[in-house]
């Protein structure tokens, strides 16, 4: 019998195979042993893998909120990094690389800041497949302490057109991952207060996602 536990992502399903699918195929492994499943003989199995592969894969908005609420769980920001200035977005590349690498080894006191949530977010959804980019920008928003800042954050289209997500916002650090920032319009709530930079995304995307009015020049590397 496979172990589930060993993939460290709690799924759900209709039945022991689709569990086991969705749990390996969420841990991003690209073959899967289903032998216990759909036994040793010569049947012809094609038909009940193909129905339990759709069901354990899941939707796309399933997925985002799965990835979004994992990291949350995983990570926490980095408050020092922020304060004293060494969090730009020149480090995201490291701060993903090391953030990937703690959250696979299972640790729960991985320190990242926006970039690192932000990337961490990317590379998952661009490991299940769904069109995503990293965006960055300026928030103008006098709700928060600190407000015409920079940030880091994520569109993405799960099929029913572009949103915005920032896993960052979302995470309260002390009780269960919020949902204010998860999936919606460019121009709803707090979300609205923000521009995007030119740079974030090319040239011939960024006029396809986000509204006119909110894309600006890059003013800085400091968030």
């Amino acid at each position: 019998m496979p172990d589930l536990s060993s993939t460290g992502i709690p799924v759900k399903g209709t039945n022991e195979l689709v569990t086991y699918l969705a749990a390996n195929l969420l841990a991003g492994n690209r073959r899967i042993n289903v032998a216990h499943y759909v036994g040793a003989d010569n049947s012809d199995h094609s038909d009940t893998l193909q129905q339990a592969f759709q069901e354990a894969g899941g939707s796309p908005r399933d997925k985002v909120t799965y990835f979004h609420n994992k990291i949350i769980d995983s990570f926490r920001y980095d408050h020092a990094g922020y304060k004293d200035g060494t969090s730009n977005i020149d480090a995201r590349t490291e701060y993903t690389a090391s953030a990937l690498a703690l959250e696979v080894a299972g640790t729960n006191d991985a320190y990242i800041v926006c970039s690192g949530y932000a990337q961490v977010f990317q590379a998952l959804l661009n490991q299940a497949g769904i069109e995503s980019w990293y965006v960055t920008g300026n928030i103008i928003d006098p709700s928060i302490p600190i407000y015409n800042s920079r940030h880091a954050w994520n569109v993405v289209n799960t099929g029913e057109g572009w949103t915005a997500v920032d896993v960052t916002w979302d995470d309260s650090q002390s009780g269960p991952a919020g949902t204010e920032f998860l999936m919606v319009p460019f121009d709803q709530g707090r979300m609205a207060s923000r521009t995007y930079d030119t740079d974030s995304l090319p040239a011939n995307v960024i006029s396809g996602i986000v509204p006119e009015h909110m894309v600006h020049e890059n003013t800085g590397l400091f968030f």
